[in-house]
């Protein structure tokens, strides 16, 4: 970050990570917050005793943002202390966040470790238009004021010397590993937006917030127009947002082709159908080829399954069931012939995810399984779960075995 008035003067912060396929470690010594005088040729550390002490001694992800008409005063939200980087309603210790799911305050404050109690409320959220809270904090009692914010958790801080000092606006700081994107008005320094699920929007410094109500979930980027700054424009992962009004409402721009498919299938029809799970956005299902010489259009494509579209697969003998995963495990079998879905998520048995209950004692054993007759196991496609067929040759052989089994004199089950 330049000071626009002297290009000397820089601002950096710095980012210590480690992310593997099996964990996540979002924090170490490496993070800090930097500034240079001379160009970048030496750099020196911002640790002065009012900029945020961490329980652990340690820092995340900093996110940072200049007021232009005055480059003296920055904004920083700064992850205190190392994180899990789960989010999304998990704490950082892998369990459920406390009081509160995806997105509240307190899912903000625990991923981050900090699990004080007024950390909740000290993100200091207000009512939303059309009701609920921000953030999913508060109150700090019945009818009470909200308690001051966390200074050992992550939060929102404020400078107005560049960087000598500092002063803790709010606790807000959702995911952050994810998110932790921040921006003041070029024109009003009170007015300031950070990204989340969702985006907040605070018009007093970063005291108080409002959830930015655009199309989507998940903000990512914010753009203000710095000669005008009622244009505003959002991005998260349903694309693109701009308002005209300084991000009290919202147009949806649906002409941009952003589309992120995790992975794709194709059932065996002619023209076959494409399906596939879009990043944060279902599982959609589409036609390779239609009649009409403009193509496939919006309106040709469906959905087979919610939440974070990830793997989709069709029966190959039968392209009306479709089958759908997402996040958490969840899976679903779409039947489009009566338009029906079902939930095919793997447990233990005995309830969600719950291991099954022992039997009672009395309870005469059941006998073993004998192992079926060849004719009896004989692979039958229909409409139930999908069976591998590796060769994908699946009419032909279905067709060959339902041949046999007539010639056998065998009724089809």
């Amino acid at each position: 970050m330049i000071d626009p008035v002297n290009p000397k003067v820089l601002y950096a912060a710095s980012y210590q990570r480690l992310r593997t396929w099996w964990g996540y470690n979002g924090g170490g010594p490496g993070s800090g917050l930097w500034k240079t005088t001379d160009g970048g040729d030496t750099w020196k550390r911002i640790d002065v005793p009012s900029f945020p002490k961490s329980k652990d001694g340690l820092y995340g992800r900093i996110a940072l943002s200049l007021f232009h008409a005055k480059p003296s005063t920055i904004y920083a939200q700064v992850e205190t202390g190392a994180s899990g980087g789960t989010g999304s309603g998990t704490g950082a210790d892998g369990g459920a966040a406390r009081g509160g799911g995806r997105g509240s305050a307190a899912a903000m404050a625990g991923e981050s470790g900090d699990a004080t109690p007024g950390a909740a409320a000290a993100a200091g959220s207000t009512p939303a238009a059309g009701g609920g809270n921000a953030t999913g904090g508060g109150r700090g009692g019945r009818g009470g004021p909200p308690p001051p914010p966390d200074p050992t958790a992550s939060g929102v801080y404020r400078s107005d010397d560049g960087g000598d000092t500092w002063m803790l606006m709010s606790n807000m700081n959702d995911r952050p590993m994810y998110f932790s994107q921040i921006r003041v008005d070029p024109v009003n320094d009170k007015k300031v937006f950070v990204g989340g699920n969702p985006g907040q929007m605070s018009l007093d410094g970063g005291k108080t917030w409002t959830p930015v109500t655009a199309s989507h979930t998940d903000y990512h980027a914010f753009w203000i127009n710095p000669k005008d700054t009622r244009n505003v424009v959002v991005g998260h992962d349903g694309g693109l947002d701009i308002s005209n009004d300084g991000g009290f409402t919202w147009d949806f721009h649906n002409d941009i082709a952003v589309g992120q498919f995790y992975q794709v299938s194709a059932d065996m029809r002619r023209p076959y159908y494409v399906c596939g799970g879009l990043q944060d956005n279902n599982a959609w299902c589409g036609p390779s080829a239609l009649r009409s010489t403009a193509g496939a259009v919006n309106t040709d494509w469906f959905t087979v399954g919610g939440g974070d579209g990830f793997y989709t697969r069709q029966d190959p003998t039968d392209w009306a069931i479709v089958y759908a995963e997402s996040q958490d495990g969840n899976m679903s079998r779409h039947d489009m012939r009566n338009g029906t879905q079902k939930s095919i998520r793997p447990n233990a048995g005995g309830g969600r995810g719950a291991p099954a209950a022992a039997a009672p004692a009395t309870t005469p054993a059941t006998p073993a399984a004998q192992p079926a007759p060849p004719e009896a196991a004989t692979p039958i496609w229909n409409h139930g779960p999908l069976r591998p067929d590796p060769d994908h040759r699946g009419r032909r052989r279905c067709g060959a075995w339902q041949r046999e089994r007539s010639r056998r004199g065998t009724r089809r089950s």
